[in-house]
């Protein structure tokens, strides 16, 4: 935000300017002389760049002929080395300063007549005027972050300039449009603080993306903002009263977008009639995008769109990885209940075979007769039935005798 003192007149300073730059006189006999006093640069205003690590400063030089003097603008590193004159003008710049974080210096120059504002590289390049006020601009100061100010009362649309010196026309609030603004700007304020793609990267391309610059028949705009953790807004403009229906543009990302703030909100003092449901890309080249939505766009607002996150090749593998394991679990839980219904299972009857071995074991086992029990078990007869008497047999001469009392032998 900028804040001048103007005064005089457009054309004031208009004369023909003429370069004046350090002289080369030098001092005969030691002594001090009023030439030799001029012809030393007075240094003007300094300013320390955010980071602390340079020092932007002016140099006036006059000239006793022309009885005029001219003022230049100078950077050097904070330690006093690589001292460089960036401008060479027949202007007076002065009132230097930085700005945009340390990427950007301001400064006010008469180049057109008047003084106005100008802004530049640190390295003298890019030189841009800023002002066109009427009159000059005699002192101006630049809001720490760059950012635009609101003075008071623009919150719920005072009619009337500010002054300093009587209080707000509150009285306005009791009307329905002027209170419903003063609830859009409330909630612009919140919603500009919970998103850091508004303001995280200000001073760089890469927090900016154009989308549809160039539609001046619709007076449609649209453009990406971006925060350093790579979430986007996508924010569309309809700069005019006509509602645009099936309006196209290109997306960044496949995926949903949703629509988090309405400017024609019924809440804000719009129409409220329209409202974009969350809106599926499809495979429609646009913008020099891969792919497109189709949204309405009310008269005369402004909407902002949640813009998808952008799968990486990383992402896209921890969620194969996850379905794999998913799946293996999923496997592996169902042939634990499978186990586990084989084991619950009431097992048939016995072939009279395996009850006839199991009667004729031992309670004492050794490990050789246990190593032979699955042998007995594959030869046990798959086909239930009645034993055959050939089998039965040698059960008979296998039971034990029954014990009678031995007769007694005669004496002799």
């Amino acid at each position: 935000m900028l804040l001048a003192a103007c005064g005089g007149t457009k054309d004031a300073g208009k004369t023909d300017q003429v370069l004046i730059e350090k002289s080369d006189i030098k001092i005969e006999g030691k002594r001090m002389t009023p030439e030799a006093l001029w012809a030393m640069g007075r240094i003007g205003g300094l300013a320390v760049s955010p980071d602390g690590k340079k020092i932007a400063y002016t140099v006036a030089y006059y000239s006793v002929p022309e009885n005029k003097s001219n003022r230049e603008v100078f950077v050097m590193n904070a330690d006093g080395s690589d001292n460089r004159q960036i401008t060479r003008t027949p202007y007076q710049e002065n009132e230097v300063t930085w700005i945009k974080g340390g990427t950007k210096l301001a400064f006010l120059s008469n180049d057109n007549g008047s003084s106005q504002l100008y802004e530049m590289n640190p390295d003298g390049s890019g030189r841009k005027q800023l002002t066109n006020y009427d009159g000059d601009i005699e002192g101006y100061s630049i809001s720490p972050d760059g950012k635009k100010l609101l003075f008071m009362g623009q919150e719920f649309g005072q009619f009337a300039e500010w002054n300093e010196t009587k209080q707000l026309d509150w009285m306005l609030l009791d009307y329905d449009k002027h209170a419903e603004l003063q609830n859009y700007v409330r909630t612009l304020n919140a919603f500009y603080k919970e998103h850091p793609a508004l303001w995280q990267i200000d001073y760089s391309w890469e927090g900016f993306q154009w989308i549809v610059p160039d539609d001046s028949q619709q007076s449609v705009i649209a453009f990406l903002r971006k925060d350093a953790a790579g979430k986007q807004i996508l924010v569309i403009c309809n700069f005019n009263p006509v509602l645009r229906e099936g309006y196209t543009l290109g997306a960044p990302v496949s995926g949903t977008y949703k629509e988090i703030l309405n400017s024609d909100d019924a809440v804000f003092g719009g129409s409220g009639t329209v409202h974009n449901k969350p809106v599926r890309t499809h495979k429609k080249p646009m913008h020099g995008f891969e792919q497109s939505i189709t949204i309405t766009l009310p008269p005369m607002s402004t909407l902002y769109f949640e813009v998808p996150t952008k799968r990486t090749r990383k992402a896209a593998a921890d969620k194969t990885d996850k379905a794999g394991k998913k799946t293996a679990a999923k496997k592996a839980k169902t042939a634990a209940e499978k186990a586990a219904a084989k084991v619950v299972k009431k097992p048939g009857r016995k072939p009279k075979a395996e009850a006839a071995a199991a009667e004729e074991k031992p309670v004492k086992k050794t490990a050789r007769k246990a190593k032979a029990e699955p042998e007995k078990a594959e030869e046990a007869p798959k086909k239930r039935g009645r034993k055959p008497k050939a089998e039965a047999e040698p059960k008979a001469e296998k039971a034990p005798a029954k014990r009678t009392r031995k007769p007694k032998e005669p004496k002799e």
